[in-house]
């Protein structure tokens, strides 16, 4: 994994006309465009990641998420995505998904029917199965 991808940043508003539930636009960093669009009916979603946290040292930019089992700052995941009924909940399932390996994270959240979007530090991008259920193509 080189870590070379373009950060990611969530975005979430109101889209009433179009579903009961808020959308959010995952836009790769200054390039304004969508990586993807979702509707869901769950009322919160909590986005985890190097994305827009983090610090440097000796120049080199580290996440604010620390994985408790290496003391370091996890290097795999960009942005970590969670749809879940609470707020409380979406953020601590994020925290909890994001100090995995992508696959791993992915395969948790399948088996626990976690919708769930992660975009790695080369920027590909793995969804969850009740994630793919929810998403809706814009395009």
């Amino acid at each position: 994994m080189s870590c070379s991808a373009q950060p990611v940043a969530t975005n979430v508003a109101s889209q009433p006309s179009v579903s009961p539930g808020p959308k959010v636009k995952p836009t790769a960093k200054g390039s304004g465009k969508s990586i993807v669009w979702k509707y869901f009916s769950k009322p919160a979603v909590a986005t985890s990641g190097s994305a827009r946290k983090g610090f440097r040292i000796g120049g080199k930019k580290l996440g604010h998420v620390i994985d408790p089992r290496s003391g370091w700052p996890v290097a795999a995941t960009v942005s970590l995505s969670v749809v879940a009924d609470t707020a409380a909940t979406a953020d601590a399932l994020a925290t909890i998904l994001g100090v995995q390996q992508p696959a791993d994270a992915i395969a948790e959240a399948n088996e626990k029917g976690i919708p769930t979007f992660i975009v790695d530090c080369d920027g590909r991008q793995f969804r969850s199965e009740p994630w793919n259920q929810i998403e809706v193509d814009l395009s």
